[in-house]
């Protein structure tokens, strides 16, 4: 937990780079249980985080997403680590992956609903 909160933190205030709280915030109850959702600061109603929740998981099992990620990831890494010729090549395979893997928890985060 602190480890997270420390890579949240150097993340956002020292490279200013979007975390996962600046575009999806589900806030529970004090028995965690989840009681809202919001994208960005915009709270969403249970039945738009339900549809959102079957488009994530829809969008996950497609060919076309499991394509894309793994093409942007195998690009990301080919650069970093056999076309690198200075430290931005490596920077922008990075910033890649970090996108994919913000992407990622996004749909995990919109997955997650669990009705009342």
């Amino acid at each position: 937990m602190i480890k997270r909160f420390l890579i949240n933190w150097v993340t956002k205030h020292l490279f200013c780079a979007v975390n996962l709280e600046d575009v999806l915030t589900i806030v529970q109850d004090t028995k965690g249980q989840t009681r809202r959702l919001l994208l960005g600061k915009e709270q969403i109603s249970q039945n738009e985080w339900r549809v959102l929740s079957e488009e994530a998981k829809f969008l996950e099992s497609s060919r076309m997403y499991r394509i894309m990620f793994a093409t942007l990831e195998k690009q990301a890494q080919l650069r970093m680590f056999e076309q690198s010729k200075c430290d931005s090549d490596i920077l922008f395979g990075k910033a890649t992956l970090y996108t994919l893997d913000l992407q990622k928890k996004l749909l995990e985060g919109l997955k997650a609903y669990r009705p009342d």
